[in-house]
């Protein structure tokens, strides 16, 4: 279900999406250099992600490299990393996680909203926009095609319901392009992705468990400058997106 929050107005639509990313300190953060811009990059975003040894840095920055190339695409500036963004989204995504919800008001009052968890992580407010889009997604590929499953020894294994062949868990980059693909779909989303005042992007990941499955809670938080001749207020815009099955 994708909601636009009531700042603007709301609609539905069916997908799931899930992000993940891990706390990290302030100044590691500073001083961390994007994985995307390694030359194994390629290489290991094309590793199936293990449910019991999530790489997050990976996963995170592989979304920050799918968003740049959907901005690139339409000829608009990347989005550099920022680790005040990256806490509160991490935050968010952790907090959503453990405590088994999915929606951008939390039910801790003091993180109630995206205003309550900037002003929180002392992010200054005037004369700057935010936006903010979140996600849903299952480890395995179960969004995409019919399955059923089967028991053996006490563990449940998923299979596609056309080929019989055991459903694996997406690759990073999968995953990665799957969320982008579709938040570029979604009317909602794509408005943030795509907004050309945002030049700062952080993607919090989170893992937890989403009906029953094992699934990966996204949160990306964008921020940018108010238009010209704009002296005060914010522009928030917020979306969640998630699959309805299995």
């Amino acid at each position: 279900m994708l909601i636009r929050h009531p700042y603007r107005n709301m609609q539905c639509v069916f997908r799931l999406l899930f992000v993940l990313s891990s706390l990290t300190s302030a100044a590691a953060q500073e001083s961390r250099v994007p994985l995307y811009e390694l030359p194994d990059f390629e290489a290991r975003t094309r590793n199936r992600i293990d449910p019991d040894n999530i790489d997050l840095e990976l996963l995170a920055d592989c979304i920050i490299y799918h968003t740049n190339a959907a901005r690139r695409a339409g000829a608009l500036g990347e989005c550099s990393p920022d680790r005040q963004l990256t806490a509160v989204a991490s935050a968010h995504s952790l907090e959503m996680a453990t405590l088994n919800y999915f929606s951008h008001e939390s039910p801790v009052r003091k993180n109630l909203t995206l205003d309550h968890r900037l002003k929180n992580a002392g992010i200054f407010l005037p004369g700057t926009t935010f936006g903010e889009n979140l996600g849903v997604d299952f480890i395995l590929a179960l969004s995409e095609v019919p399955y059923y499953t089967e028991t053996h020894r006490g563990r449940t294994y998923y299979y596609n319901w056309q080929t019989k062949e055991k459903i694996k868990a997406q690759t990073y980059r999968q995953f990665a392009r799957n969320m982008v693909k579709n938040w570029l779909a979604s009317p909602g989303h794509r408005e943030n992705l795509l907004e050309p005042r945002f030049n700062k992007i952080g993607i919090g990941v989170a893992a937890g468990r989403y009906r029953g499955h094992a699934a990966l809670y996204v949160t990306q938080n964008f921020q940018g400058p108010l238009a010209s001749g704009t002296t005060s207020g914010t522009a928030h815009h917020t979306h969640l997106q998630r699959q309805e099955r299995p």
